[in-house]
């Protein structure tokens, strides 16, 4: 009895270990063209989630590919760093966006945003504090999180809209946007990538454009481990 009983609190400790595991998928954020293919502003991308029991979640962006603070190299030249090793230099100064999800989005399912984190975000691979970072206390529920890029406010994420915020379409694109190796050389481009990590007791992240990340398995594996012990208990 003593030793059943041992596997099983073993089987749920698994259980709620997993419940907390990481997850992480990959999206991108695409230029908005207006007439005579002029840049007006970039999509958003909104990730739908269900927080299963209340505690913390985090949510971590590695995207920014600029060594502009000098955690790799030291020479203080904003060297292009390969991230997420997809070969390229399309890369966004994120701004994170948090709602509740009542299956109609406006601006009292608002509740916080985080632009810039210069202190946590480092622990996915980030080498940059533009790589938005937050961490909070959520109740069980449904919720959305918006992935945009910089200087965005919530009423734009409502609206599904960004604006141009660096004072209208100019055909080349700052540090804080989709841009190349070297600050001082920027060049557009029509998109960038980014990585989003959630910790937490979390199910069904899914990006609403209908990108599904694969499920956890350890949660289910935990599951079967004390099913395990039942049956093995009940024979």
């Amino acid at each position: 009895m003593l030793k059943y009983l041992k596997n099983a609190a073993a089987a749920m400790a698994l259980v709620a270990a997993s419940s907390a595991s990481a997850v992480t998928v990959s999206g991108t954020l695409h230029q908005v063209l207006g007439p005579g293919n002029v840049q007006v502003g970039n999509t958003i991308d909104f990730w739908a989630f269900h927080v299963n029991s209340a505690g913390i979640v985090s949510f971590d962006i590695l995207s920014w590919e600029a060594d502009s603070e000098d955690r790799v190299t030291v020479d203080g030249i904003s060297e292009f760093v390969d991230v997420n090793g997809d070969g390229e230099a399309a890369f966004i100064d994120s701004n994170i966006f948090l709602f509740n999800d009542d299956g109609s989005l406006d601006a009292g399912d608002y509740i916080t945003d985080v632009d810039d984190n210069f202190s946590d975000t480092y622990t996915d691979g980030s080498i940059d504090g533009s790589d938005s970072y937050l961490s909070i206390n959520l109740n069980p529920g449904d919720y959305l999180l918006a992935v945009a890029r910089c200087c965005t406010d919530e009423d734009d994420v409502v609206d599904d809209l960004i604006q141009n915020a660096f004072g209208g379409p100019s055909g080349l694109v700052t540090c804080s946007f989709f841009f190349a190796p070297n600050c001082t050389e920027s060049y557009e481009h029509d998109h960038g990538d980014y990585r989003l990590t959630v910790l937490g007791d979390i199910s069904n992240l899914h990006n609403t454009n209908g990108t599904v990340p694969a499920p956890a398995s350890l949660a289910l594996l935990g599951l079967g481990v004390l099913g395990f012990g039942l049956a093995r208990r009940r024979c």
